[in-house]
């Protein structure tokens, strides 16, 4: 589920914020990274619930309708979504269900959205291919047919918008601002008020965008639909874990820890290998993802070198820019030779 990629994003953006603010306690930050990590994994929660909140939308809708003509029983408007097995399972999983009470987030408390996304369900040729009682479906038809469905909606705009400007973890206002380089756009009217705050500050720190943390979880969802197409789906047992093994979980901890409390010792490391310029006008962002490369090299033998140099060249592009990215390619090549030659590097 999480993934290394996620991994290391999150962590710059733990250490970005730690770093620039002044705050290097390693239990804090370690803290904060494992809120992060775990409000990441809710979202794909979130994204499986759009199921069951379009389902309710959808019965709530049609009972207003059916009140509004009034309707006699026999007369009823069949529940093609609620009436499905997937949609009843989602909504009584309390391993999904929970985290989201806990952290107060609902598709319901955006109803201009949800309108929207189920104006777009019930136009699709695929609703109007359902059968009347949906009992008949198999498992496999109904993963099938939201999988599909849920594809198309990650793709609208108006979704994204809502999952950039609804953030599963920034809340205070410097993280408000932070959040431009992950995935949870604000508003402009956050935007503007945060910035307003912050600018006699030196808390105000902005870098680029990217949602690719999100991206990777619409994908997981959408892979545990297509699992559930193929061999049918049974909750809570077949939701994707939050880490692929225990490995990876320690991982996030040990990159963190091994870059906040070696910091010094890798910067004399780097610096002499920074092609004449000063350490200190080296981008405070560079400079986090050269230590965080150093960090993850000297500490991670199961990752080979050129794939962590390869990801960090991939991460500076993001947060940086192409200048950055090959500035970092060649000062991360320069300073792993060296190191291996010297038999500080054993791979």
């Amino acid at each position: 589920m999480i993934n290394r990629s996620i991994v290391r994003i999150r962590v710059f953006q733990q250490l970005y914020q730690s770093i620039s603010s002044g705050r290097l306690d390693v239990a804090l930050a370690d803290k904060s990274l494992t809120t992060s990590l775990r409000h990441t994994y809710y979202l794909y929660y979130y994204l499986l619930d759009l199921i069951r909140a379009l389902a309710a939308y959808q019965r709530e809708l049609l009972e207003i309708r059916e009140r509004r003509f009034l309707k006699s029983s026999d007369e009823v408007t069949p529940r093609r979504l609620s009436d499905m097995t997937l949609v009843k399972e989602i909504a009584r999983c309390t391993e999904i269900q929970n985290p989201l009470d806990e952290m107060q987030r609902r598709w319901e408390q955006d109803e201009q959205l949800l309108r929207t996304l189920y104006n777009m369900v019930e136009t699709d040729p695929s609703y109007s291919a359902l059968p009347e009682d949906v009992s008949t479906l198999s498992m496999q038809e109904q993963c099938d047919y939201w999988g599909n469905l849920l594809k198309q909606l990650f793709r609208t705009a108006e979704l994204n918008e809502h999952l950039a400007a609804n953030s599963f973890y920034w809340a205070d206002a410097t993280a408000i601002c932070e959040r431009l380089e992950v995935e949870e756009m604000p508003t402009v009217d956050q935007v503007e008020a945060t910035v307003e705050r912050l600018k006699g500050s030196d808390d105000y720190r902005v870098i680029p965008f990217t949602n690719q943390p999100v991206v990777t979880i619409q994908d997981f969802a959408l892979k545990t639909l297509r699992r559930g197409a193929k061999d049918g789906l049974e909750l809570p047992g077949d939701l994707l874990p939050m880490f692929h093994s225990d490995r990876d979980r320690l991982y996030a901890h040990q990159l963190l820890s091994e870059t906040l409390l070696h910091r010094e010792e890798y910067d004399a490391m780097l610096t002499p290998r920074l092609d004449n310029w000063e350490q200190d006008r080296v981008a405070l962002v560079d400079m986090i993802l050269m230590e965080m490369a150093v960090a993850e090299a000297l500490s991670c033998p199961d990752i080979a070198l050129v794939v962590t140099i390869n990801e960090y060249i991939e991460l500076a592009k993001v947060y940086d820019n192409a200048k950055s990215a090959s500035f970092i390619n060649a000062v991360l090549d320069r300073l792993f030779t060296d190191l291996k030659g010297e038999g500080k590097l054993l791979k």
